[in-house]
């Protein structure tokens, strides 16, 4: 698994947008969480999403980390026998006003 680093700085009240489709298999959960870390070694959870969606628009906010450089990465769970087309994740983007 790979997370990307971004800096934080120039930006107040940064939000995280992202847009997800989750096509799990019929009546089989998946979970996506959205995690982010400091250090790259210890990750914490800022949203956890579940079931089956066509695609939303989700936000978060990561005004507590405004300043800082930071890694976020999506990580999707799923029982051993879904098959399906999966989770997809799309046009991620950090906005927020110009410092």
């Amino acid at each position: 698994m790979s997370a990307s680093s971004a800096a934080f700085t120039g930006r107040l009240d940064p939000t995280k947008l992202f847009a997800l489709n989750a096509n799990a298999q019929r009546g089989r959960p998946y979970f996506l969480n959205v995690e982010i870390s400091e250090d790259g070694q210890t990750w914490t959870t800022l949203d956890k999403s579940s079931g089956s969606a066509d695609w939303t628009l989700q936000t978060i906010d990561l005004q507590p980390y405004e300043g800082k450089t930071v890694q976020v990465r999506f990580r999707v769970q799923t029982d051993a026998s879904v098959n399906s087309g999966g989770v997809r994740i799309d046009n991620v983007v950090v906005a927020g006003d110009p410092a």
